[in-house]
């Protein structure tokens, strides 16, 4: 009988993993995080939906996003921080970078940045989102590892199975998810 060394184990099982899997695997679950980053985004998620519910429901119907998945992203990206600013240069409620959010038809340049406009950076994010759902054959945890780290970041962890998600990503998705799919009681 050919015995593996649990580490060998271990490794053989991560390369059959599907990225869906790997990527949920790794996303923080929602007992690590404080009641403080919680009530932070349970507040943010108030102060969206009472600003901006016309643009969330209009856009979650628009892109057939699943509920409450648009606004919790919107308030772990910005804290429902219309102007909110990176030093990576991503903006807005929805924090697109430049180049992403004149992909998604939003005016960049010298002169106007219309990730700023909250209706505006909803829709585009909310696009944006939709696509990487499809992307991702309809997976919520590969399209919001991808929303964070990047999509050509996630193809390359995809491709080696030794790679871990960054904290930041695993976080972003493990706190989205805990209010977008519930642990059962």
């Amino acid at each position: 009988m050919d015995l593996k060394l649990y580490p060998e184990v271990v490794e053989e099982k991560r390369k059959e993993a599907t990225l869906a899997d790997r990527v949920r695997s790794e996303f923080t679950p929602a007992i690590s995080f404080t009641e403080e980053r919680k009530n932070d985004v349970q507040r943010a998620v108030a102060g969206l939906n009472r600003d901006f519910s016309t643009q969330i429901s209009g856009a979650n119907k628009t892109y057939g996003l699943p509920e409450n998945l648009l606004v919790n992203l919107l308030a772990v990206e910005s804290s429902g921080v219309e102007e909110a600013i990176i030093p990576s240069g991503a903006r807005g409620l929805g924090q697109l970078m430049p180049e992403t959010a004149r992909e998604l038809g939003l005016r960049v340049d010298e002169e106007v940045d219309e990730r700023a406009d909250g209706s505006k950076n909803i829709d585009a994010s909310a696009k944006y989102l939709a696509r990487l759902i499809k992307a991702a054959d309809g997976d919520v945890g590969v399209a919001l590892a991808r929303y964070n780290y990047g999509y050509g970041n996630v193809s390359k962890y995809a491709e080696d199975p030794t790679k871990v998600l960054p904290k930041e990503t695993r976080d972003f998705g493990g706190l989205i998810m805990s209010y977008v799919e519930p642990a059962e009681e």
